[in-house]
């Protein structure tokens, strides 16, 4: 007949069968699959252009830069075609709109501007950035 320290050991055979089991189930669950968070965006279309001059000049479209800067002063870039059209997706939000051409100023600094912008959720907004002839 086993002593009462191996009798001991086969009582607490269930039991930890019992505890590896739970285990298990707890480990299965919190490593399935994780579920990716992402931010909800919106898309801004528009384009750059020259505005103003001598008397009878039309707006004129530029190749350049729109820059897009959040809240946190993060900014994001888009191209501007030599159609002057550029699009970009971004999370939603608030953004001041700056833009930069080398047909436009020295180079330096941002003589293109919009209003700010807000993007919406899954929708387009379409602005006009504006960089003044001299």
């Amino acid at each position: 007949m086993p002593g009462p320290g191996v009798r001991r050991s086969l009582l607490a055979l269930p039991v930890l069968g019992a505890l590896a089991g739970v285990l298990a189930s707890v480990a299965l669950a919190t490593s399935g699959p994780r579920t990716v968070v992402r931010p909800v965006t919106g898309t801004v279309r528009g384009t750059l252009v020259a505005t103003g001059g001598p008397a009878g000049t039309s707006d004129r479209p530029l190749s350049g830069a729109v820059y897009f800067v959040d809240a946190g002063g993060r900014s994001t870039a888009a191209a501007a075609g030599a159609d002057g059209t550029f699009r970009v997706t971004l999370a939603t939000g608030r953004y001041r709109v700056e833009g930069r051409s080398p047909s436009v100023g020295s180079g330096e600094g941002f003589p293109c501007t919009a209003g700010p912008v807000t993007v919406r959720p899954r929708a387009t907004t379409t602005v006009a950035v504006v960089c003044p002839r001299k």
